[in-house]
């Protein structure tokens, strides 16, 4: 019995670190981290003003970890995803995948700006502009 009484005040002691150290630490601790994903989300939506300004639009998101862009009606981004992928090292998830019937949405794409730094992200973004322009989405 005094094992047991022991371990449970040792669980009681651990429950109460966590929770002091979560009220003490967890708002600035978010401050830190939405500091972090402003400044990767600011990368990308530059990234994006720089290559896709004259092919798409996109809205600044004010949360997530991701931006929906948007080509012109006709566009279809899906078929040159896995080129995309293995010939520029760069990926993006194909509007369609998010809609019911896997039609609606071809021709728009979700990036995801939460695990690059934003080096990696203006980077990855110019790329991305080269294999479009290399398959006819991108202009110029």
């Amino acid at each position: 019995m005094i094992r047991a009484s022991r371990l449970l005040a040792a669980v009681l002691f651990a429950a109460f670190a966590v929770h002091r150290y979560a009220v003490d630490h967890l708002a600035s601790h978010i401050e830190e981290i939405s500091d972090i994903q402003r400044a990767k989300r600011d990368a990308m939506i530059s990234g994006l003003e720089a290559h896709f300004s004259h092919g798409a639009t996109w809205a600044k998101p004010e949360g997530g970890l991701s931006l929906w862009v948007k080509f012109p009606v006709g566009t279809d981004v899906t078929p040159m995803r896995e080129k995309v992928l293995e010939h520029y090292d760069v990926g993006y998830v194909p509007g369609s995948n998010f809609a019911p019937d896997g039609v609606v949405g071809k021709n728009c794409m979700r990036l995801s700006f939460g695990y690059n730094t934003p080096a990696e992200i203006q980077e990855g973004i110019g790329r991305l502009a080269e294999a479009f322009r290399a398959e006819g989405v991108l202009k110029g």
